[in-house]
């Protein structure tokens, strides 16, 4: 009886720490992106997420928020697609002529979307106003308290005993 009851609480430490592993982590851009996209267009500085995404830092939905970046991610730029990604994505824009207009504004340091300048800061080496915002990975922590109380629970049954 005893035994069933052991493995029914290792089970359960298994199944929490495997609900735990699951949980999404918040996507972020890829560092090339900017980088590779700034080459490819020939841009004076490395644009900043908000040029396809919604948030600074951009994450894994808001990129389907802006015209453009919505167009460079069904052509090729995708997470993990890394500065071929970039490339494949700008030579559809390129080819695109329904999309001339973002091309032009994209050459010319302009936000394909909005026409707002894309390097209105042009001082330091890609200098930053804000550092970067923390994520919000909770896995970590939650990992700790599930190991803690599946120790507890054995400690407790091993008393018993």
């Amino acid at each position: 009886m005893q035994t069933t009851r052991m493995i029914q609480l290792t089970l359960a430490g298994l199944l929490a720490g495997v609900a735990i592993f699951s949980v999404p982590v918040a996507a972020h851009a890829e560092e090339t992106f900017p980088g590779a996209l700034q080459e490819e267009a020939g841009l004076a500085c490395a644009p900043s997420c908000t040029l396809c995404h919604t948030t600074n830092p951009g994450n894994a939905s808001s990129w389907t928020g802006k015209d453009f970046g919505r167009y460079m991610g069904t052509h090729g730029l995708t997470k993990g697609s890394g500065e071929g990604g970039v490339k494949k994505a700008y030579a559809a824009l390129k080819a695109d002529a329904t999309m001339t207009t973002s091309l032009t504004r994209l050459q010319a340091g302009q936000d394909p979307d909005t026409g707002n300048e894309l390097c209105q800061i042009t001082y330091g080496c890609g200098a930053r106003i804000a550092k970067e915002t923390p994520r919000d990975d909770w896995s970590g922590l939650l990992f700790v308290a599930g190991a803690m109380g599946f120790g507890a629970l054995l400690r407790r049954t091993k008393r018993r005993s």
